[in-house]
């Protein structure tokens, strides 16, 4: 997703072999923070060819390779890494976790399998903690409790070990999870401190689970603050309201416009399609399971495809071609064959991460970080159907203030409970105005209503999708524990539909009531009571 408002990063179409290392790092780093990873590539493998064998270069490389889907050049990239790490703890451990973010699991586990290698037992010990992290993830229990097993017998009071053993009894032991994570949750100068800031939220999840409200709010308020100490962050904080005016910009279109946009898209040029929308932590991976669960949905979860191959491709043709017309008029004066270029490439690539082709499908691009770019689907995607989901603004707050995350231009907002509230009243105000002048059909769907009656609810989703009801349907759990699901809400998602959550922010009542007001016209607007 688009950061700010960018000039465009070093063509590297010109000669980069004689630009220096610095200019090198630089120019690859900013394509790739930009979403600029074909531009990055040809940056970081000209470092590389003057560097072999360099870690950091390499690991760039490796990010760009698997934002864009190059599976075998990546596959390639990992086994050259983990040859040159192989003797540098420290390196392993870094490696391993930087492919978990890349939802690598596989690869990761086999990365720290590697620490176990080393006669150090406390090596050896991170490696079994990691590897209990990542079991958990991907739900084998058995193999977790293996692992904390072994890594208490090497080295019990270990952080990394303490955290993976935390981690395991949640559910099945709140307080002995309490009392472990309560220490590892203040700032310690020996530990890293987004090790610490992790701790604090899961002391946060833990409290919220034993009812103690008060005191999650404080590991939260902990947690955050040492978090807006990160460079990353106070970067992506100080472009919040550049970021916005991005999205706002879009905005500047009437129902006419749009309707000539639609008239002149050729619908039978692409595969169906429909995203899947809403703020953050509103309910989105529920329904996409549903959804999913129909054998003419292929649903592609929460990619950044739409970002880097329409808005960043576009960003990127008009500081070559766009004079000094601002972007957002450029965009609407485009010639039409000229933006189905870019849907071509855009479809292209949900195809290549749904491993399947999309034809006789209806493609079903679910990220809640869209809700703010939907202004722009009515002239880029402007056959594209808009299912937003929706929940009681109070619970979506609370819930995204809890979110343990890797900081985006989204979640940047979430370390105080005043800025959550601020995002959600710009991401959902854009909604507001957006739904009144786009002519594409678009839904809005409860999460509460979804929870009362799923199958009710499946179903007018379906149906807007000009789909019947389909039986595999009927258990978004059970499809969703046959497959990978990439959200932080993973574990949710594979429990049987239930309320617990619905009207959790009751429980904060009073953290929550100096913005009751700012909230109460969404409540109104989406049919919650005030």
């Amino acid at each position: 997703m688009l950061m700010e408002r960018r000039s465009v990063p070093e063509d590297p179409s010109r000669d980069i072999a004689s630009l220096s290392d610095e200019a090198l790092r630089q120019n690859a780093q900013e394509n790739q923070l930009a979403g600029n990873h074909e531009s990055a590539i040809a940056f970081y493998e000209e470092a590389a060819r003057r560097h072999p064998g360099h870690p950091g270069i390499l690991l760039g490389l490796l990010q760009c390779c698997r934002k864009l889907r190059r599976m075998d050049q990546f596959g390639k990239l990992v086994a050259v890494i983990r040859d040159l790490v192989r003797q540098e703890p420290a390196l392993i451990d870094q490696f391993g976790e930087e492919l978990q973010k890349l939802h690598e699991y596989g690869p990761a586990l086999e990365t720290f399998s590697l620490l176990g290698r080393f006669p150090q037992a406390e090596v050896r010990a991170v490696g079994l903690a990691r590897e209990t992290a990542l079991h958990l993830r991907l739900g084998q229990e058995p193999q977790a409790r293996e692992a904390i097993a072994a890594a208490e017998r090497l080295a019990p009071q270990l952080p990394e070990v303490l955290s993976a053993k935390a981690l395991l009894c949640r559910k099945s032991d709140p307080e002995e999870a309490r009392r472990i994570l309560t220490p590892l949750s203040h700032p310690n100068p020996r530990i890293p401190l987004p090790f610490t800031v992790a701790s604090a939220h899961s002391l946060a999840a833990v409290c919220d689970s034993l009812n103690l409200p008060d005191e999650a709010m404080q590991a939260l308020a902990r947690g955050k603050a040492l978090e807006q100490q990160q460079a990353l962050v106070k970067r992506f904080r100080a472009q919040r309201q550049s970021w916005w005016q991005w999205h706002l910009d879009a905005l500047d279109f009437n129902r006419t416009q749009a309707g000539s946009w639609a008239e002149a898209h050729d619908d039978g040029a692409h595969p169906r399609h429909a995203f899947l929308l809403g703020h953050p932590r509103s309910g989105t991976t529920l329904l996409e399971q549903m959804l999913d669960a129909h054998p003419a949905i292929q649903s592609i979860e929460e990619s950044d495809i739409y970002s880097t191959a329409i808005d960043t491709a576009l960003l990127q043709l008009h500081g070559l071609t766009g004079g000094t017309m601002p972007f957002e008029d450029w965009v609407r004066a485009l010639p039409e064959a000229d933006l189905d270029s870019f849907r071509r490439s855009y479809f292209h690539q949900l195809a290549v991460e749904a491993g399947r082709p999309l034809d006789g499908l209806i493609a079903l691009d679910k990220n809640p970080g869209l809700t703010m770019s939907v202004p722009r689907f009515a002239r880029t995607l402007p056959a594209a159907r808009l299912i937003v989901m929706l929940r009681d603004p109070r619970d979506v707050c609370l819930s995204a203030y809890f979110q343990s995350t890797n900081r985006t231009p989204w979640s940047v907002n979430w370390l105080t409970l005043e800025e959550t509230v601020e995002q959600y009243a710009v991401a959902m105000n854009l909604w507001l105005k957006t739904r009144e002048i786009i002519v594409q059909p678009w839904i809005e769907v409860r999460y509460e209503d979804v929870v009362r009656n799923a199958t009710e609810e499946g179903t007018r989703v379906t149906s807007f999708l000009g789909l019947d009801w389909h039986a595999a349907q009927n258990d978004p759990a059970g499809h969703a524990r046959g497959k990978l699901i990439k959200s932080p809400t993973h574990a949710d998602v594979l429990q049987p539909i239930h309320p617990q959550a619905v009207g959790r922010w009751r429980r904060y009542e009073q953290h929550l009531a100096p913005f009751q007001d700012k909230l109460a016209p969404f409540c109104e607007a989406f049919g919650y009571d005030v």
